[in-house]
């Protein structure tokens, strides 16, 4: 269930009104998006059974708070993943698979999830897997409270474009477009393949190589120019993955795992301009669709499964 009890925000500091109509406002927002999703046929994110508001007593004090009731997970992704004994590596396809057809499903429906991150996918019995939490999302056809931001959801994860975007706010003033909100959620997708295999994601993985002056945090010059530091920091964090993730694999194995790197090498392009599948760069295909992710996810899933059974 996720809640927002209304006494605590009277109580807190601040203009009572504005945070009352901002809580109103989120909580709105998402209970809409689920219905829309629910209402499309999203099978791979999470709906809500319930939702509403109800009556609480708090120390004494008669409160009211919001809630949605989710569906009981038996986890997110961050129990299933552990680092120190190792990956299941079919397991990894398949989440990826599951994201990537998430994915698909919102940004069909012009939606951007904008905050895929392991907390945010569920684990169900039988090992399912959904994309969870729309309350950071932006909806092309719902308003969303959070689309003047340049990157609504948790920043440690944020595409290279968006930290560098945010930190220097002074100087951006643009809206981001829906395209961009796509372009960093293929990013987010990535990202999750690579904590699935290392137990980092790439946003923080490409920050422990890169030099102080170059972190978003102390950078006063624009993305442009820093590109070409987070492309080298990338480039090696990439290739200690592959280093891990080949050791001592051939055949169906290894050629599993070249091209599930490939895949995640172009979902977190640092540049967003080139990030995406290579075959939608040209012609007329949607160069952000995750169309052909969710096929080979798919494709890989089986054929790393066919070699787990005769192993």
């Amino acid at each position: 269930m996720k809640s927002t009890d209304i006494g605590l925000l009277i109580r807190g500091e601040g203009d009572t009104l504005v945070k009352l109509q901002r809580a109103a406002n989120e909580q709105t927002f998402e209970r809409e998006i689920l219905d829309f999703c629910q209402g499309n046929s999203m099978d791979k994110v999470v709906h809500a059974l319930d939702y509403g508001d109800m009556p609480v007593v708090h120390n004494g004090i008669n409160d009211s708070v919001f809630f949605i009731i989710f569906p009981l997970a038996r986890g997110d992704a961050r129990s299933v993943i552990n680092p120190g004994k190792g990956y299941d590596f079919l397991w990894t396809l398949s989440a990826m698979h599951s994201l990537s057809v998430a994915v698909q499903q919102l940004h069909t429906k012009s939606v951007a999830h904008n905050d895929i991150k392991p907390s945010n996918l569920l684990v169900f019995e039988k090992g399912e897997q959904k994309l969870s939490d729309l309350g950071r999302a932006t909806s092309e056809s719902i308003v969303s409270p959070f689309e003047a931001y340049p990157h609504p959801g948790d920043m440690r994860y944020a595409p290279p474009e968006r930290i560098y975007r945010v930190q220097n706010s002074s100087r951006f003033k643009t809206r981001v477009s829906f395209d961009e909100r796509r372009v960093s959620d293929l990013y987010l997708l990535g990202s999750m393949g690579l904590f699935f295999t290392t137990g980092l994601h790439t946003t923080w993985a490409v920050d422990l190589l890169l030099r102080s002056e170059f972190l978003s945090i102390n950078w006063q010059g624009t993305f442009e120019e820093v590109l070409p530091q987070w492309r080298d920091a990338f480039s090696k964090v990439m290739m200690k993955t592959e280093d891990t993730l080949m050791r001592g694999t051939s055949g169906r194995s290894a050629s599993v795992r070249q091209e599930f790197l490939g895949a995640i090498r172009q979902l977190c392009e640092p540049d967003p301009n080139l990030r995406g599948h290579p075959a939608n760069q040209v012609g007329l295909y949607d160069r952000l669709s995750t169309e052909r992710y969710v096929s080979l996810f798919s494709r890989l899933k089986s054929s790393y499964a066919i070699y787990v059974t005769n192993t």
